[in-house]
């Protein structure tokens, strides 16, 4: 026996496969557009046969065929050009072990029923073409297989429950479609799944309980999709899970305190959803933890100070959460922490063993209740470049010391009521980009120690009460801060809302101001048209710089926040510009997502755009717009509720712009041309 290869084809012996699986082949050639592939070695060589092709006998050679005894056991047309579909005569390739057709961005269509054949396939991978419709539930018969992946096209539909006959499988790749209804429980009959990857479709409903016996899964990953409920308690004991991704979805409820049964977990990530709770202290039994990101929920309480014993955590963001009291002193026990993000929370102080972290990189605090004196021990923190204490309460002179972080390159301290002069050490720090100490109380002579920064991204010195004489100072801070001076010393400054801000009813948001008077009491006002009638918020407010709004009804685009002074309210101040209150609508959402088709050599982008409607009497009419890059407003189309199917309505939107930045949205009105509605803003 003799074992021939040319190219990508392979066979044994020299006779010739049955005239079924030589037809299925020609079939796809000629269904795929085959003379415009990358490579056809072999496929046509001379002498032909009748049909065309290259003599029977000679598949073997060709290219990406590969053939042993008698039969096609492998077709591997990756990366080759196909143009077309897959045709239905793939299913006489009975004894076919591998179908790799992935990456031919010209290859559409349905997957054909006749699939379900292939009853040898090992591995069917069809990734990153642009096939339609549904995934047929024949794939169920295709019992050998090991691996499944589907990923990066356009399939719809639900995941077919005939899936969990596949016992065999190991890798499940559905990523990157548009796939939507629930997660087949049987999906936890697949025992030998190592990779279960579903991110990015329209899946809804909860997860199922039944993943938890997935005993030898490594990696689930079921972000960005629209699944609700809870996180199953069963997902805690999955022995080998490496990576858990939940994270962009609408899951509520609390965390399980099984996720800490999780001995090989590396990375943890459950942010943009809508769970609460306390953070579980069990949390801390995870020592192979890597990334932990729990960012974008509604947790309370306070951070577990278990949180210390994940030693080899390199990134932790619990940002825009609810959590209160004290950075737990032993966050300073993670001693490989690379990056830590507490923004956006109310907790109200950090710890002196913040200092010894000795590898943290990235730092921020931002958007807290923070009092008191600089947090001088950050000093210590040799590997800092990004800092950012921003809208907090700090108080008191920023240290000297700041000049000992050699290696920041931003540094965020705007917001606070941070007094005295700006150090001049501050002018050691040569790879510094960004500065931003507006909106403190600030005061005295600006060093001309800035003078040895010149690698400028954002310089934010206003709101303070500065000054400068030196004149290439001066010059300096007028090229980089063009308003710093007009902004000194103003007595009651408004920092927030101050014009261009979009906030939705419901959402809360700060208040914030700046005072360099020592009254006591504000009072706070808004207009929602633009002056014309203004309405109280609150009298006799402390002046603290900080008031929490929950943001009111109706809506409009030109609202105005007002401080003054309670005792005189001849001093006060009001936003520089109009900022809109928008109306937060849950009666409809909205996916776009950019796609690539070439055809030939031309390549063409366009969005898909998917709307969902839950229903609004009111609504007469809804108005799909699309805003390219910082430009107008462009209406891509007019829809009435009879046009919608199955309460959802999808369109395309051709020949976007390589390299633009879009942005979509719907508008809904009601018969009158009231506008009743907008959805949150999609950018692709």
């Amino acid at each position: 026996m003799v074992l021939a290869v040319v190219g990508l084809g392979a066979r044994f012996g020299y006779g010739a496969i049955p005239a079924s699986e030589r037809e299925a082949l020609i079939a796809l050639y000629n269904s795929t557009y085959g003379d415009g592939w990358a490579k056809t070695t072999h496929w046509k060589d001379l002498p032909l046969a009748a049909d065309g092709f290259a003599k029977p006998g000679s598949e073997g050679t060709w290219h990406g065929i590969a053939v042993v005894g008698d039969h096609v056991l492998e077709i591997k047309l990756y990366l080759n050009n196909l143009h077309g579909i897959i045709p239905p005569q793939i299913g006489n390739l009975t004894r076919l072990q591998n179908l790799s057709l992935y990456s031919n961005h010209g290859l559409t269509g349905a997957i054909p029923s006749q699939i379900g054949n292939l009853t040898g396939l090992k591995i069917l991978s069809l990734w990153e073409c642009q096939l339609t419709g549904t995934i047929p539930p024949q794939i169920g018969e295709l019992s050998s297989l090991s691996s499944l992946d589907l990923s990066h096209n356009q399939l719809t539909g639900a995941i077919p429950s005939e899936i969990g006959k596949l016992t065999g499988l190991a890798g499940l790749h559905l990523q990157f479609n548009q796939l939507t209804g629930a997660i087949p429980y049987q999906i936890g009959r697949l025992v030998g799944l190592r990779y279960l990857w579903l991110h990015y479709n329209h899946l809804t409903g909860r997860i199922p309980g039944e993943i938890g016996n997935l005993s030898k899964l490594e990696f689930l990953s079921l972000h960005t999709n629209q699944l609700s409920g809870s996180i199953p308690a069963r997902i805690g004991y999955l022995p080998e899970l490496i990576a858990l991704e939940l994270e962009s979805n609408q899951l509520t409820g609390s965390i399980p305190p099984e996720i800490g049964n999780l001995p090989k977990i590396r990375r943890l990530q459950l942010y943009g959803n809508q769970l609460t709770g306390s953070i579980p202290p069990e949390i801390g039994n995870l020592p192979t933890l890597e990334y932990l990101d729990l960012s974008r929920n509604q947790f309370t309480g306070v951070i577990p100070a278990q949180i210390g014993d994940l030693n080899n955590l390199l990134g932790l963001d619990f940002s825009f959460n609810q959590l209160t009291g004290s950075v737990p002193s032993r966050i300073s026990d993670m001693n490989h922490l690379y990056e830590l993000d507490l923004s956006n929370n109310l907790l109200a102080s950090i710890p002196a063993e913040i200092g010894t972290m000795p590898r943290v990189s990235r730092l921020d605090f931002s958007h807290n209740q923070f009092q008191g004196a600089f947090p001088y021990p950050i000093c210590n923190l040799a590997y800092l470049t990004v800092l950012d204490l921003s809208f907090n309460q700090f108080a008191g002179a920023i240290p000297d010391q700041i000049g000992d972080l050699a290696n920041l390159d931003w540094l965020d301290l705007s917001h606070n009521q941070l007094a005295g002069a700006i150090p001049y050490p501050i002018g050691n720090l040569a790879d510094l980009e960004g500065l931003d100490l507006s909106c403190n109380r600030l005061s005295g002579a600006i060093p001309n120690s800035l003078l040895n920064l010149d690698q400028w991204y954002l310089l934010d010195i206003g709101y303070n009460c500065l000054h400068a004489d030196d004149p290439e100072l001066r010059n300096f801070l007028n090229i980089h801060d063009p308003d710093w001076e007009a902004t000194q010393c103003l007595r009651l400054i408004v920092t927030s809302p101050n014009g261009g801000e979009k906030w939705k009813i419901g959402d809360n948001h700060d208040i914030t101001w700046n005072s360099f008077d020592s009254f006591s009491q504000v009072n706070i006002d808004y207009s929602i048209d633009n002056s014309g009638k203004w309405l109280s918020l609150a009298t006799g407010a402390l002046n603290n710089g900080r008031y929490p709004w929950t943001i009111p009804a109706p809506h409009s685009k030109a609202c105005l926040v007002r401080i003054s002074n309670a005792a005189d309210p001849a001093v006060s101040d009001l936003s520089n510009s109009v900022f809109t209150i928008e109306m937060r609508l849950e009666e409809e959402t909205l996916w776009a997502g950019r796609r690539e088709a070439r055809a030939f050599s031309i390549l063409r982008q366009y969005a898909e755009i998917q709307v969902t409607v839950k229903g609004s009497a009111a609504a007469h009419h809804y108005l799909i717009l699309r805003q390219k890059d910082d430009g107008e407003a462009t209406l891509l189309r007019t829809v009435f509720p009879e046009e919608f199917q199955d309460n959802q309505f999808q369109m395309q939107d051709k020949y976007l712009e390589k390299g633009a930045q879009y942005i979509y949205w719907i508008e809904t009105y009601d018969a009158g041309g009231e506008l009743i509605g907008i959805s949150y803003k999609t950018t692709i």
